[in-house]
Parts: C-alpha cells; sequence; structure tokens
C-alpha cells in the first residue's frame, strides 16, 4: 500500500514539470520561513513538511523506482519546499500537497486542453480555475511559484474538490512544532499528528504492552544518519502536564528494562532505542538508524492508523 500510495503521489507530482497555470491565489506564506499555519484543510492524520533538496536522500530511501525517474528528479530540482496532509479514507480525501518552488509557466491550457482526463473548472466566488480528473479523483491548479493538488477517495465526489485552500480554512502549525522542527541540527522531513494517541497506542499493541499514552501532541523530525544510508529520527511526545510527562518518561523505563520486546520491532527502534528524556511536559526520544523497511513501516502506518 505504500508503493502505492508513493507511486501515484509521484506520478501527480511529475506532472507539474509539464503544467503551469496562473490563474490560482496569490503565493501563500511559506511555513518554512514563520508562518502560523498551512494552506492545506483541516482534518487530516499527519501533516508533513520537507525542505526538499535536503529531503531527497530520505526520499531515495524508500522503494519507488519513480524516484529515480528523470523527471522526477528535475520536478525535485524545481521545488524548494513541500507541505503535504494524509487524510484518513472516510474524510473523502486522501492526501493533499502545496509546493513552493520555480515551474514552467506556458503550457498548461494546451496540455490539459487536449488531455480527455481533464477538466476545467471555475471556482465559485474565486478568481482562479483548476483541473480535475475524474480518473484518479485529482483536482490541480498552479502558478510559477505554487503547485496545490488534492486526491479524492474513489469514486469522486459529484462535485470535484478544490485543491487550493482558503485562507479561512488552512491548518494552525501546532505550538512548540517550530521551535522543535528549528531547533538543533538540521531536520529536512518532519511532520504532527492531529490525534497522535491512536498511532503510538497502536504501536504499543503491536508489541504486546498493556498501556496507552495519552499524547496530546506528537512531532517527528527526521535527518539522515551521517555517513550511512539510514535516517535518525527525533521524537517529541507532549503531554496536558509535566507530572503526566514524568509518570510516562517513568513507565516507559520500565517497560523497555522488564519486557522483552523484540529489538527487531519497529516500536524497539522508535521508542525504546535510547532512554526517553523529560523536558517539562515533553518527552524526548532519539530512534535508532531506521532503513528502508522500517521508514516503509511507519509511513503505511501513517496511512492506516
Amino acid at each position: 500500500m505504500v508503493r502505492a500510495n508513493c507511486e501515484k503521489l509521484l506520478t501527480i507530482v511529475s506532472v507539474i514539470l509539464l503544467l503551469s497555470c496562473q490563474s490560482v491565489p496569490q503565493v501563500t506564506v511559506n511555513p518554512s520561513i514563520d508562518a502560523s499555519s498551512v494552506p492545506l484543510e483541516s482534518g487530516a492524520a499527519v501533516y508533513v513538511l520537507a525542505d526538499m533538496r535536503e529531503a531527497l536522500p530520505i526520499l531515495e530511501l524508500l522503494p519507488v523506482k519513480e524516484l529515480k525517474d528523470k523527471q522526477i528528479k528535475q520536478m525535485i530540482d524545481r521545488t524548494d519546499f513541500a507541505a503535504a496532509a494524509m487524510f484518513a479514507k472516510e474524510s473523502g480525501k486522501r492526501f493533499q500537497i502545496v509546493t513552493w518552488g520555480n515551474y514552467p509557466a506556458n503550457s498548461v491550457k494546451m496540455a490539459f486542453g487536449f488531455s480527455k482526463k481533464w477538466k476545467k473548472h471555475r471556482v465559485k466566488d474565486a478568481p482562479y480555475s483548476y483541473w480535475h480528473s475524474s480518473a484518479n479523483g485529482l483536482s490541480v491548479a498552479l502558478n510559477a511559484k505554487q503547485a496545490f493538488v488534492l486526491a479524492s477517495v474513489m469514486p469522486p465526489p459529484r462535485m470535484p474538490a478544490e485543491p487550493v485552500t482558503a485562507p479561512g480554512r488552512m491548518t494552525e502549525i501546532p505550538g512548540g512544532f517550530t521551535e522543535f522542527r528549528n531547533n538543533g541540527e538540521d531536520a529536512p522531513l518532519s511532520c504532527w499528528f492531529d490525534d497522535p494517541a491512536p498511532f503510538i497506542n497502536k504501536l504499543l499493541q503491536s508489541s504486546g504492552l498493556p498501556m496507552e499514552i495519552p499524547a496530546q501532541e506528537l512531532f517527528i523530525k527526521m535527518k539522515m544518519a551521517s555517513g550511512t544510508q539510514t535516517v535518525t529520527a527525533a521524537i517529541r511526545i507532549q503531554f496536558e502536564s509535566t507530572p503526566q510527562a514524568r509518570g510516562v518518561t517513568a513507565v516507559l523505563g520500565l517497560a523497555k528494562n522488564f519486557s522483552q520486546i523484540d529489538s527487531n520491532l519497529l516500536i524497539s527502534k522508535l521508542l525504546f532505542a535510547n532512554p526517553p528524556v523529560q523536558n517539562d511536559r515533553n518527552i524526548d526520544i532519539l530512534t535508532a538508524p531506521l532503513g528502508e523497511r522500517e521508514i516503509s513501516l511507519l509511513l503505511e502506518m501513517f496511512s492506516l492508523y
């Protein structure tokens, strides 16, 4: 499933090389600068931010042959930053992507106009249009500096979903996430979870640990481990209070010392490779090096939990 989702995503992104449209809203604030929100719909399971060029070595670990494609590499060369949201199926959406970069600006009308798969839609009460393919539930809008993609659950709704999020519907970046993302060494790929407790508790259940963690926030940032083909991730779990964080830190320490958790399990590499460190009402954890297998499992849990 991870491979299939990634292949669909990469196919869409490659279209950006061929298509461009100047009839979309003004370029929105890049969240890598100093934004309080991202131009993505609310209600997603996971939100991801990526400095694309620096994140490429991480993306190349994914078992997706399209990442080696010449067009994909050319697209990444044109993209500086990307934000993405991954939705639960019941939301009616699959994923949404917004990118910032420099894209060709002349061929969209010809490319879309000659394709029977794409139909142009004008946004009511808004000065822009977008293109929609009912064959795969995709909506796309672009300008010279930004691209918007939204994938809907099939079959598509009667009226296709608009790919551009209106200013009043943008998703706020959680408090503390920007500081976490920017603190310490550069981490080109980072994410937060809208409702983290089910994700963490599913990990715990998969290892047979009879416990649950009442997390309020979950932040993850990734970087390449120096001189290797693996990734290390920093995890921050935020709780309602400092005493709660202190108690969970102690429980995690006991679980590592007294349970027989297989060191090859994903949860071992994520939560038990290094001692948890309490920081006020946060718990900070550094993972073990993660290879292609672990990253694929993690992405799969993003979309399935």
